[in-house]
């Protein structure tokens, strides 16, 4: 059942994105959406969040300068 989060990482290794699954849900319930984490990896901290519309992500694409990230379902 595990596997590992879709992330991509910038040219220049200074910004990773990884995208969370916000959880499973019970039988009939609602899953909770994904989030997009950012992290600035010369000092390990999350510099933003964002929510993502409901679905799964399958692959994370970060520009060469790290200045934008899309997900891929």
């Amino acid at each position: 059942f595990g596997s590992e989060a879709p992330f991509g990482e910038s040219a220049d290794g200074k910004t990773l994105a990884v995208a969370l699954a916000g959880g499973y849900a019970p039988p009939g319930g609602k899953g909770k959406p994904y989030k997009l984490a950012v992290i600035d990896l010369p000092s390990s901290s999350k510099t933003n969040e964002f929510p993502l519309p409901a679905g799964t992500v399958t692959a994370v694409a970060v520009t060469p300068d790290g200045s934008k990230a899309g997900v891929f379902r």
